[in-house]
């Protein structure tokens, strides 16, 4: 019984989808038909532009085309070479043709097919003419201003000959116009072009709904699918699909896939992928996936898990590993931070940047320029210094060798060393900010921290953090002596809980 009513479920299931695939399509045929004119244009072997016909025709008529090969009353366009051939086909009447040779000149071309169009079709369908037409005082939102004519050629004057003609890029083609509904346009895909409306392509939606792939001209409101979605021009609202979703057109809220995501115009909103999200445009809002991110200008946020890369990053930027950037203003996280230029903070195990204008924190940090700062184990910058360095510490008897880094506003101070009254070892390592003073001299002060350890059998004598403070001069190039004194707070082992600690020493280079 329980398998006798599954099966009529998914009957009726199936029906019920049927249904609304045909409903939807009559709507659309509908909506289609009160859009405009229905013609087909064919261009052959011709190298006018199919679309450029289409508007300049509609300018003509001053009412939208529709097309739409099916319809039982359309105007068709053939052009071969440079002869066009224009036909009125109406039900229960012979097809009406009038044909004309083109000019060469493309403008003149269009002009003359457009203006044989439309006669025929003023004289044939002169009613469903009057019917489209816009009321009065009012143009048509699709009907694109006519192409201007060629001005006559004229006698140039003849250009020096030591200037070269200035070479002007060609105009990027603009995008066609869309198809428009006065109410809801919505459209059902199976995979495109199945589709319950015809040549989604050309129009801009407010829903569409697909199963395996859809394809629409634009979107304004809701797109999804549960395989791929391709949006030609913009989106405004929502456009996803689980396994691939691609923009061309700007996107004003939210586009993306549970797997791979393609934008190829200006995001202000929201891009995600669960894979792979690729948007070499710009970026005004996040972008982000949950492996690999790529962007163009990014003003706003961009994360991926694995890499993030972009541009020019104005917010922050961050992955779980490579994080790669031309220049940033803001912050970078990461495994692995690369910039060229960097003004803000650059934060990772290992940082790399051509100039810095603000702070790297890492292990390690690469620079050819900082003006700010570096805070890690190593700080290696064009304009900084690395400097051996030997220093006394007490009141015990403890001899330290290290080394100290200096990029330009921090410094960082390590070294190990060894009692030799009471046989322990210490290593300590510190770092902060670092001053040039007047007449050679500078201070420097910040945390740190130390541990000291029995050198037979290592047992622990003491942990602690340090605050030093340290004034030095340099009389001679590259040998830079100082004294200094520290705060100590004991965090484990022997001896007080807060004391103090005098060294002095000698850096070198």
């Amino acid at each position: 019984m329980t398998l006798h009513w599954s099966k009529r479920a998914y009957a009726w299931l199936g029906a019920v989808a049927g249904l609304v695939f045909v409903l939807v399509a009559s709507v659309a045929r509908a909506e289609e038909r009160a859009q405009g004119l229905p013609a087909v244009i064919s261009i052959g072997a011709s190298s006018l532009d199919p679309v450029a016909v289409q508007q300049a025709i509609e300018t003509e008529l001053q009412v939208p085309l529709v097309i739409d090969p099916t319809a039982a009353q359309r105007l068709e366009i053939a052009i071969t070479g440079r002869r066009v051939n224009v036909t009125y086909v109406t039900p229960g009447r012979e097809p009406v043709t009038r044909s004309v040779d083109l000019p060469k000149d493309e403008p003149r071309a269009l002009q003359t097919l457009a203006f044989l169009a439309g006669n025929l079709a003023r004289d044939e369908a002169g009613e469903l003419l009057a019917q489209l037409a816009p009321p009065p005082g009012e143009s048509p939102a699709d009907a694109p201003p006519p192409p201007p004519l060629p001005p006559p050629p004229a006698e140039a004057p003849p250009a020096p000959s030591a200037a070269p003609p200035k070479v002007v890029p060609p105009a990027e083609p603009a995008a066609p116009k869309l198809l428009t509904s006065p109410r809801f346009a919505a459209n059902v895909s199976l995979y495109y072009p199945l589709t319950a409306r015809k040549h989604t392509e050309q129009w801009r939606l407010n829903l569409e709904l697909g199963v395996a792939y859809s394809r629409v001209g634009a979107i304004n409101g809701v797109a999804m699918n549960l395989g791929g979605l391709r949006v030609d021009q913009t989106v405004d609202g929502f456009a996803g699909a689980i396994f691939w979703t691609r923009t061309d057109g700007d996107v004003r809220g939210i586009a993306g896939s549970l797997l791979v995501a393609e934008s190829y115009g200006r995001l202000r909103g929201i891009g995600f992928a669960t894979l792979v999200n690729l948007h070499p445009g710009k970026v005004d809002g996040l972008q982000a996936s949950a492996l690999v991110t790529t962007a163009g200008d990014v003003l706003g946020i961009e994360g991926g898990a694995l890499v993030a890369v972009g541009r020019d990053i104005q917010g922050f930027q961050g992955s779980a590993g490579l994080t790669l950037g031309r220049d940033l203003r803001g912050a970078q996280l990461g495994v692995v931070n690369v910039a060229r230029d960097a003004r803000g903070a650059q934060v990772s195990i290992v940082n790399v940047a051509r100039r810095v204008n603000g702070v790297q924190i890492g292990l390690v940090n690469v620079a050819d320029e900082i003006h700010g700062g570096a805070i890690g184990l190593v700080n290696v910058a064009g304009n900084g210094r690395f400097q051996p360095v030997a220093w006394f510490a007490g009141p015990g008897a403890y001899l330290v060798g290290g080394y100290r880094t200096i990029t330009d506003l921090t410094y960082l101070h390590a070294g190990v060393g060894y009692d030799l009254a009471h046989d322990h070892y210490r290593y300590e390592v510190g770092t902060g900010l670092h001053l040039a003073l007047p007449y050679g001299f500078y201070g420097e002060t910040g945390p740190g921290f130390a541990q000291s350890y029995v050198a037979r059998g290592g047992a622990d004598v003491r942990k602690e953090l340090r605050y030093d403070f340290r004034v030095g001069m340099e009389p001679v190039r590259g040998v830079t002596p100082f004294i200094g004194g520290t705060l100590t707070r004991r965090l484990s082992g022997g001896g007080a809980d807060y004391r103090g600690e005098y060294s002095f020493g000698v850096s070198f280079l």
